[in-house]
């Protein structure tokens, strides 16, 4: 299952962008019904070339003291 979920500061803005994010959510599950992970997309052809674009519109404070070291 996908989730979307976008974050605007307006309460009107809110309830528009969690409306929207549900519905493109319902719209991506629902196309993926019957979808086997097992199967590569166009299986016993040439691979699926995907692309994927995302953009950050903001982030908030980002402290040095809360990353953690791997």
């Amino acid at each position: 299952m996908i989730i979307l979920h976008y974050n605007f500061s307006g309460r009107d803005d809110m309830r528009k962008s969690m409306i929207e994010a549900y519905n493109l959510s319902r719209a991506i599950n629902r196309s993926l019904t019957g979808y086997d992970r097992k199967v590569r997309p166009n299986a016993g052809g040439p691979p699926v070339i995907v692309k994927i674009e995302f953009k950050v519109i903001s982030f908030g404070e980002i402290k040095e003291a809360n990353m953690v070291r791997h």
